[in-house]
């Protein structure tokens, strides 16, 4: 997030943001670490300071792209699980990717309350995935990994 609101501030044109404001009773559960409401609601100012458009973000959103690709959310966590209080990371995206019949799986920091319950969902099974949460401590559990079935794994991490 911080580096979007970079480009913005540096006169990089951005034509759409895609974006879901979570709920504020997460936020104000949350320590700030730089995805606090406040910075969030600045981002969103600037964009629009920029011209650019913003867009909500739900489950089933799909975004067409060239060369027949797409992009598809596939999970949007709108709020706690009925069992459990979920965190900021468990409200990430989780969004598939389609190119040339390839599927790439965007996890973002996908955790282990949200990861269990995608753990039965078919449509995360891809062939290649950007693994949760850097492959931290905390990321979805082994089953939702067993259903993903993928070839390969992107792992950004610093080290």
């Amino acid at each position: 997030m911080n580096g979007l609101l970079t480009l913005l501030e540096n006169s990089f044109q951005v034509n759409h943001l895609y974006l879901r404001v979570p709920p504020r009773k997460i936020y104000d559960r949350e320590i700030p670490w730089g995805c606090d409401l406040k910075s969030v609601e600045s981002l969103v100012s600037v964009a629009r300071k920029h011209d650019t458009t913003n867009h909500s973000l739900e489950t089933g959103f799909m975004l067409e792209l060239p060369n027949g690709s797409s992009m598809k959310i596939l999970h949007a966590q709108l709020d706690d699980l009925p069992e459990s209080r979920i965190d900021m990371n468990d409200l990430s995206l989780i969004m598939k990717w389609s190119i040339n019949d390839i599927d790439v799986l965007f996890t973002d920091d996908l955790n282990i309350r949200v990861g269990a319950l995608l753990s039965d969902d078919e449509r995360m099974q891809c062939d290649f995935m950007k693994m949760p949460h850097h492959g931290r401590t905390g990321l979805a559990p082994n089953s939702f990994f067993d259903k993903v079935n993928l070839r390969y794994v992107l792992l950004p991490t610093p080290k």
